[in-house]
């Protein structure tokens, strides 16, 4: 006879929609930085008239550094309160704050080179209550035998996000000369940017404030983990950090290459950061989506206990 694994009377498992819900927020927070970035370009130039190209492509990176540097130093604060009262909650705060700091860039006080500084620092902080968050929920609600396939499908969303960022640049420009009057510049099209991601995001934060009722997102205490299990984990931050540090050094050359470039338009930016998701999507399908990995060495133990579960 056989069975699926157990799912803790404390942890109920996720239903489809609420992970639909949970994977539209990823792809809603990677789409709007994926969108915005192509932009910094142009907007600051206007918003420093006379400020040079080098000036300019130092600028995109330390706001970049900016961004995760807010979501380093919020990631460990937010899962800190979240083991307090739980991480539904905090994954709300955190679509609220990211809604807000995204919509406060439009104050006009708030224009200025250190306001928008603060400002993207403030994003990455309420990021980090979002992304890591909804991993943390879809691992804590999901039985063990399809967490790599749930993993997944977010790290596809996230890519999928990306991958969009191009087509909100186009609706963007579109939308800029309709608000602007029938005119349109760098500054009206980065703003469009901006309200589009703030208004997916609060369709976002509505959806999952009403996905998510109250007996899923209570704590839960977890048991105590083994020390090969923290060596493990260290090992993989490791690796994480190591990807994402070149992950970004590509993103990020990619857009002071196209500074220094004469000619390069945020819209072929945001092509060539189109094809590399898709390029990343492509990967990720042929991992999880194949037998591939059923055949690697290292996914052995995993697939035996997977096997001992099924056969009861």
């Amino acid at each position: 006879m056989k069975r699926a694994p157990a799912q803790a009377a404390s942890t109920p498992a996720l239903r489809l929609w609420q992970l639909v819900w949970l994977a539209a927020a990823v792809f809603v927070i990677s789409a709007g930085y994926g969108a915005l970035l192509p932009q910094w370009q142009g907007w600051l130039a206007v918003l420093n008239p006379g400020v040079t190209v080098v000036a300019i492509s130092r600028h995109i990176g330390f706001l970049s550094g900016t961004y995760t540097a807010g979501v380093l130093v919020g990631a460990p604060l937010w899962g800190v309160l979240a083991d307090r009262i739980g991480l539904g909650r905090v994954l709300i705060v955190g679509l609220v704050g990211y809604v807000a700091s995204l919509l406060v860039m439009l104050i006009p006080q708030f224009e200025t080179l250190w306001g928008i500084y603060a400002l993207r620092a403030s994003t990455g902080f309420f990021v980090a209550a979002v992304v890591p968050v909804v991993s943390a929920l879809v691992a804590r609600h999901t039985p063990e035998f399809q967490r790599a396939r749930r993993f997944a499908w977010l790290g596809a969303m996230s890519l999928l996000g990306f991958l969009f960022g191009p087509a909100l640049n186009i609706v963007a420009r579109w939308a800029g000369p309709w608000v602007g009057g029938g005119t349109t510049s760098a500054a009206l099209t980065a703003q469009a940017v901006i309200v589009l991601s703030a208004i997916f995001g609060a369709v976002m934060m509505l959806g999952l404030a009403r996905a998510l009722p109250e007996r899923i997102v209570v704590p839960v205490a977890g048991p105590k983990e083994e020390p090969s299990v923290k060596t493990g984990l260290t090992a993989l931050l490791w690796l994480s950090g190591a990807v994402t540090f070149v992950l970004s050094a590509f993103e990020l050359g990619i857009v002071l290459q196209g500074e220094l470039h004469i000619g390069t338009s945020p819209r072929e930016l945001a092509m060539l950061f189109g094809e590399c998701a898709l390029a990343m999507l492509a990967v990720n399908a042929l991992l999880f989506f194949t037998a591939l990995l059923g055949k690697v060495p290292a996914r052995r133990g995993c697939l035996a206990r997977q096997a001992r579960y099924h056969d009861g």
